[in-house]
């Protein structure tokens, strides 16, 4: 992205593209039991870091930062409040 240079995170070599950590181990409590219910977070999730992530380069870009962030704020607290209501 020309321009402001702000994190640098997709930069080449500022993230490893594989684990090389140990391995996940089971946890040593009672086994998961069965939802009752559906519940498909993955999808909402998707949309919430998709809102913040645009919100943040909106921030980035703006001439008035300060104003984005308020901006931005109360627009997240309407979503969440929303969602919560549901």
């Amino acid at each position: 992205m020309p321009g402001k240079k702000f994190l640098g995170l997709f930069a080449t070599g500022n993230m490893d593209l594989e684990w090389t950590g140990p391995l996940a181990a089971t946890y040593p409590g009672p086994a998961a039991t069965a939802c009752s219910e559906s519940n498909p977070t993955r999808p909402l999730a998707h949309l919430l870091l998709g809102a913040l992530s645009e919100s943040a380069m909106t921030i980035a870009r703006a001439s008035d930062p300060s104003a984005a962030m308020q901006a931005s704020k109360r627009e997240v607290a309407r979503m969440l409040t929303a969602l919560a209501a549901t």
